[in-house]
């Protein structure tokens, strides 16, 4: 990309560097053990591995595939510490963390280099993106004594449990766009395109209640996921897209039968004031 920064990276592609001991909701990655092998999950297969070096730090761009579909990790591995930290998103989320990459390092590019003397520092650029289930993605391009980075937060879903984050210094946005378009022009499909388009997710708050309606796909087809969330615990139920229709016409008949039973209510209560009414004008 044109005026974009560079680092001195170097790219790695390979198998099995890394494995992820979960699906595409969380988890940690597991260690190779003493012969070098690592070990998924049942259900999880490794499709696409990549390490990039970015200074002192080492990221992995893993490509996993379960029984919800294909997801993307990246984890972050510092070379001055130990400890891993990661952030996972499906690849319709992951088109948009290339946009929003693209807009950092456009805006990298455009920017006046810091005066070293200067001791000012913050927050440069903001962005956040919006995934499955209400998780969030916060994307903040900061700069400190050591220089400029992008510090990529995620949450919980439905905004629940804590939050993971991984720290790119600034020359390797580039390198981790590049990684995520060629995951994406290789494992991407129509069907992840299409999801891209569904609805937003949608919140709804009743008493001490709240409710979530989440559009999602998958191999079967597009499907609805309700989610009853309190202070201690979430139900969710899942409805395919074609018995939509009927659940919305099984929802107004209750809405329908309730509200005209409202209604006769207040006819008997204005029919007893009225009789009660001609009673007290009789005596």
């Amino acid at each position: 990309m044109a005026g974009a920064e560079h680092g001195n990276t170097e790219a790695d592609v390979g198998e099995g560097r890394m494995a992820a001991s979960e699906g595409a909701n969380g988890g940690e990655y597991a260690d190779e053990g003493q012969d070098g092998r690592v070990f998924l999950p049942p259900g999880d297969t490794e499709l696409f591995s990549k390490s990039l070096k970015i200074q002192s730090k080492r990221f992995y761009v893993d490509v996993k595939q379960n029984r919800r579909g294909k997801f993307i990790k990246i984890a972050e591995v510092s070379v001055n510490r130990s400890g891993k930290s990661k952030v996972i998103f499906t690849m319709g989320v992951a088109r948009d963390f290339c946009t929003k990459l693209t807009s950092f390092a456009n805006f990298l590019a455009q920017a006046p280099k810091r005066d070293e003397e200067s001791e000012e520092s913050g927050n440069l650029m903001s962005e956040s993106i919006r995934g499955p289930n209400n998780r969030m993605y916060y994307l903040d391009l900061k700069e400190n004594n050591r220089g400029k980075f992008l510090k990529i937060n995620q949450t919980g879903t439905f905004g629940r449990g804590g939050r993971t984050n991984i720290a790119v210094p600034a020359q390797g946005i580039v390198d981790i766009r590049n990684a995520l378009s060629e995951v994406l022009e290789e494992y991407g499909s129509e069907e992840e395109e299409v999801s891209s388009d569904l609805p937003a997710s949608r919140e709804q708050r009743v008493e001490q209640k709240r409710f979530y309606f989440d559009v999602g796909s998958n191999p079967r087809g597009v499907y609805l996921r309700i989610s009853e969330v309190t202070a201690n615990y979430r139900n969710s139920i899942t409805i395919p897209k074609r018995g939509w229709a009927n659940v919305r016409d099984i929802i107004d008949d209750f809405v329908k039968k309730m509200d005209d039973d409202e209604e006769d209510e207040e006819e008997e209560e204005e029919e007893e004031e009225e009789e009660e009414d001609e009673e007290e004008r009789g005596d």
